[in-house]
């Protein structure tokens, strides 16, 4: 089938894959209702990934039964499962499993420290003991144990050994990788061999490092080194620390052999074997975003993206930022001809990221050549800690959920385009990350931070000057590069022009092969410090290459003029170039052209001219259905230019054709509408589509009937508890005020996770638990308690035995415990916040301020009070929706005129409302989505003469509901674990105090942002 006939609805082959996290104890009826739900949305398969709170044993036998149902059930929905290769992460520990077989299985790193003579030690750790001179620039190497007791002036010892991670593997060894697989890749084929390659697609690698921010061992490496290089790596290892004498030749030799062993032992490994058994290897791996980051995990990202069929990154947080990450993957791809490139991203960002924000982080990615999302995440379960695991959840438990299959439909349209023909790319930019081997140590890297500065500055002035371009990994183009007559070929890619941007060295066969491209013709900018070393070691060769080279500054406007003829020539009505649109362009099969243009920005609005050379005629393609629409072009001595208003994060997708007619070489003008209001009332009426909801995440605590204490936060009780180090008796004592008589028979409930575990009692009265179905997350069971409510304050006591296995005591009480440990935790008992559910207003009784982020600040206390039938344009969570978790429909009436001939009406809301995603309904029938700029939709066809009702609803989150509350900066777009508590983790890493807790209460907006217009236009 031809890519055209497949917009409508593409194939699951170009749909997201979200990370499904497997975290509590497994149900099949579940498993197979949340696969359901999936296919509904428009997702394209799920990628089962054990989690914190799993409660089914990892990869035992029930396990293995759970992901049998998973991929029976993909299969019978067409929806594709896909496997997940570790117990958390990162990847390459098998649970445990890998580190137990013994110390050469385990994770080690090298570690140097001063020492006297008076107190060498030497151990089974020992590698060496140096003696340093001369401000550290000369050393002696003490080889044996001998006894050294005087040291000459100005000189230092140090002692050199390993220091290994009992909880981590050695990735750098091959054995270490292959009992990984024979756990993990193995037992899954055993299993479900039959559905390898036909149901099953692949399995994602989230996350392997060999040491973070450290330098790697292995028992093998000083071998393998040896072998490589010709000479002992021990005798030297001070180089790596300090810069000796002769530093850079020894680097760039040791982190050579370190990327190698990597990239061999897993990511080959690894690849090879999911080829041979007919499945995609595909994820990422740990610090993609910079070079100073990569040498500090991976010794390179790019290499390890050879062996993947779907190579990938991950881009958390609610944000962008520059273009490494995304073009080293996507450049690998181009080059080396995987369809696919992959990138989990959405995580940490927070329960009220709204659409908008998802498709702005998203298609920022996919211009810079990402085609494939893979959401984080969608909880199993949000019990207990899961619902504070790096938000949001990204499924059922959101209010939009129903809705999401408009986001899912339009990213498949969009991932669809975007691996349609052949990428267009005149330009390589060698990536000077054999420079970064040169200039690493644990000690000293200001050398890297400038070379990524220079690194980030060249590439995106590329994409600002709209001239498209891939990264050259120079291993990988030892392997894959060679001169193609005028051209520089990578595999599968050719190009025009070779940048050398900042760098120190290159390799050998670099400088081979730019001189022999130079030779037939080739282009060849330098731009700044030009590099002098080949393989980190002093080199006549470059000398005389710098020669033939056009070598200019660091600066824009020096690129701009250097590459002039590659632009593609963008820029706003007084003919400045406009940097915030990043373009992306294709040669379709046909002759046809694609072009993918994106706002990268979020404040900025422009009219934009596209000047393209020859003729061509234009249609955009609507990514929200599929449909294309004929847009004018002006044509002028031999060029097109199309004129396209961006609004803020707003993108275009424009497919040109060679064939058309060419409208007699006139530029074509839309004439300015006449438009009529019809004016819109001051108050709407308000309906919710859930129940509202209060919060009560402050409790007393008695323990083993001992006194109750001061009310405190929820969280803060659960530490305290497991802090305890012992099993108890617990009571939780609750309280809320409503300054309102209940109506008889009106329906309240307490929303409490496992409430089946609790005595429950409401003003002293015992409360039967009884199964009347969830609220938000089948963990949240309603308790009905509308009998016991009074006017005034009520009091709720939750009563239940606190237990915690020997298990979690010890990851507790374990110093520096690795990530891999933490990142699968499970708590036997988890204490957490209660809501109460009702038709009720909840409105705090202090002030409220607003700051960044829309965010509302207060410090409550809460009360429930009547909620009211209307309200006014503005923030609803002030008007009795502060904790509320649904969606909210603002209702008028409008009277339409009889419409002539040609006339159209606009519902505008004119700016973006603050809420997930916007709704409009007219007469009771939807009229259509608004889920991001132009917030503009025609209403017209399901308008009548006369009265008709017009409905806007916005679709809220869990974000008030949930929080983080009681964050010390507020507001976050980073959300982690520790975002809910008074403890600082990674997300936090711009707070300068380290407790982070603040009793006040921080909402965000949700409402209509200013009044809509509507709009008759003739």
């Amino acid at each position: 089938m031809d890519w055209k006939d497949q917009l409508k609805n593409p194939p699951e082959e170009y749909r997201a894959i979200p990370f499904w996290a497997l975290n509590d104890k497994l149900n099949d009826d579940e498993l197979r209702w949340q696969i359901r739900q999936m296919k509904e949305a428009g997702l394209g398969g799920y990628f089962m990934h054990a989690r914190s709170g799993l409660k089914t044993p990892y990869m035992s036998d029930e396990w293995l039964q759970a992901i049998e149902i998973c991929v029976e059930e993909g299969k019978r929905q067409g929806i594709s499962p896909w496997l997940y290769d570790e117990n958390g992460w990162p990847s390459g520990f098998a649970d445990g499993k890998v580190p137990a077989l013994g110390i050469d299985y385990q994770q080690k790193w090298l570690e140097c420290r001063q020492i006297e003579p008076d107190n060498i030690s030497w151990t089974d750790e020992t590698i060496g003991i140096y003696i340093l001179g001369d401000s550290y620039r000369t050393f002696r190497y003490a080889s044996g144990q001998e006894s050294i007791t005087i040291l000459g002036p100005k000189e230092v010892m140090v002692h050199i050994g390993w220091v290994s991670n009992p909880y981590y593997v050695d990735v750098l060894n091959e054995q270490a990788i292959r009992s990984f697989i024979d756990n993990t890749h193995e037992v899954y084929y055993e299993r479900m061999k039959d559905s390898f390659g036909s149901v099953i697609k692949g399995i994602f690698t989230d996350e392997p490092q060999y040491a973070s921010n450290r330098i790697p061992w292995s028992f093998s490496l000083a071998e393998q080194f040896e072998n490589e290089h010709g000479y002992s790596i021990i005798s030297v290892l001070p180089a790596l620390f300090y810069k000796i004498e002769g530093y850079q030749s020894i680097r760039y030799d040791f982190w050579k052999t370190v990327s190698r062993l990597f990239t061999e032992a897993f990511s080959k490994q690894i690849g090879d074997w999911c080829r041979n058994h007919s499945i995609v290897s595909t994820g990422h791996v740990m610090s993609e975003d910079n070079m100073m980051a990569q040498m500090g995990g991976t010794a390179g990202a790019m290499p390890f993206y050879h062996y993947m069929q779907m190579p990938g990154i991950d881009w958390l947080l609610r944000r962008i930022g520059g273009t490494i990450t995304v073009k080293q993957v996507s450049s690998i791809a181009h080059q080396l001809g995987q369809k696919h490139i992959i990138s989990e991203m959405f995580g940490c960002s927070g329960w009220n990221i709204s659409f908008e924000e998802l498709k702005w982080i998203a298609e920022w990615q996919y211009v810079l050549g990402v085609n494939t999302v893979c959401q984080h995440l969608e909880w199993y379960s949000m019990k207990g800690l899961r619902k504070r695991d790096y938000p949001p959840s990204l499924f059922y438990q959101q209010p939009w959920w129903p809705d999401y299959k408009l986001f899912n439909d339009y990213f498949a349209r969009l991932s669809l385009l975007l691996t349609e023909g052949q990428h267009i790319c005149d330009v390589l930019v060698l990536h000077p990350l054999h420079s970064a081997w040169m200039e690493y140590s644990p000690i000293d890297n200001e050398s890297i931070k400038k070379l990524d500065e220079a690194l980030n500055d060249v590439s995106r002035w590329l994409m600002e000057l709209h001239i498209d371009y891939d990264y050259g990994d120079e291993s990988i183009l030892s392997e894959y590069a060679d001169v193609d007559g005028h051209t520089l070929a990578v595999g599968k890619a050719r190009y025009k022009v070779v940048v050398i941007p900042p760098a120190f060295t290159l390799d050998k066969a670099t400088v081979r092969l730019i001189q022999r491209f130079v030779q037939s013709g080739g282009r060849v900018i330098s731009i700044g410090n030009f590099p002098m070393l080949v393989n980190g070691r002093d080199s006549d060769d470059l000398v005389m290459l710098r020669s033939k080279v056009k070598c200019i500054e660091l600066d824009k406007s020096e690129i701009k003029v250097a590459l002039s003829d590659l632009r593609l020539n963008i820029c706003d009505q007084n003919g400045n170039d406009i940097s915030y649109i990043y373009v992306q362009q294709r040669d379709i099969n046909g002759g046809q052209r694609l072009i993918f243009a994106v706002n990268i920005s979020q404040t900025d609005s422009v009219c934009a001219r596209m000047v393209l050379e020859g003729s061509w005629y234009p249609k955009l393609c609507r990514l929200e259905n599929g449909e294309y629409e004929v847009i004018s072009a002006g044509y002028a001595e031999g060029s097109t230019s199309i004129e396209l208003n961006f609004m803020p994060m707003q993108s275009y997708a424009i497919l040109l054709d060679k064939n058309g007619t060419d409208n007699n070489g006139a530029v074509l003008h839309i004439a300015q509408l006449e438009e009529i209001p019809v004016i819109l009332a001051d108050q709407w009426y308000i309906e919710l589509e859930d129940y509202n909801a209060l919060t009560l995440d402050y409790a007393c605590v008695s323990v083993d009937a001992g006194p109750w204490s001061k009310p405190m936060p929820v969280i803060a009780i659960q530490d305290m508890l497991l802090r305890m180090g012992r099993a108890a008796r617990v009571a939780l004592k609750f309280s809320f005020n409503v300054e309102y008589q209940p109506f008889y028979n009106e329906e309240i409930y307490l929303g409490i996770e496992d409430a089946v575990r609790f005595d429950i009692e409401v003003n002293g009265r015992h409360v039967e638990y009884d199964d009347i179905g969830w609220w938000r997350d089948k963990s949240i069971k309603k308790v009905d308690i509308s009998k016991y409510v009074c006017c005034g304050i009520n009091e709720v006591i939750l009563k239940t035995d606190f237990e915690y296995s020997d298990d979690v005591y010890q990851l507790l009480t374990t110093p520096n415990i690795h990530e891999s440990q933490t990142n699968k935790m499970t708590y036997d008992t988890e204490i957490e916040s209660i809501y109460l559910l009702g038709h009720f207003g909840v409105y705090s009784m202090s002030d409220h301020k607003y700051g960044d982020r829309r965010a509302v600040f207060t410090d409550g206390p809460f009360v429930c009070r009547q909620m009211p039938t209307t309200v006014t344009i503005g923030d609803l969570s002030v008007q009795g929706l502060v904790f509320y978790a649904g969606n909210v429909k603002l209702i008028q009436h409008i009277d339409i005129p009889h419409l002539k001939l040609g006339q159209r009406v606009y519902l505008d809301l004119c700016t973006k409302p603050d809420d997930v995603l916007t709704k409009v309904w007219i007469n009771e029938k939807v009229a259509g989505n608004i889920p991001w700029a132009p917030y503009k939709i025609d209403v017209t066809d399901v308008l009548k003469s006369g009265q008709n009702t017009l409905g806007v609803e916005l679709m809220g989150s869990c974000r008030n509901l949930l929080g983080p509350h009681h964050h010390i900066a507020g507001e976050l777009y980073a959300v982690g674990p520790l975002s809910f508590t008074n403890r600082k983790g990674w997300t936090d890493a711009d707070i300068d105090c380290d407790d982070i807790w603040t009793d006040r209460y921080c909402f965000t907006r949700f409402g209509l942002s200013s009044q809509p217009k509507i709009m008759i236009t003739s």
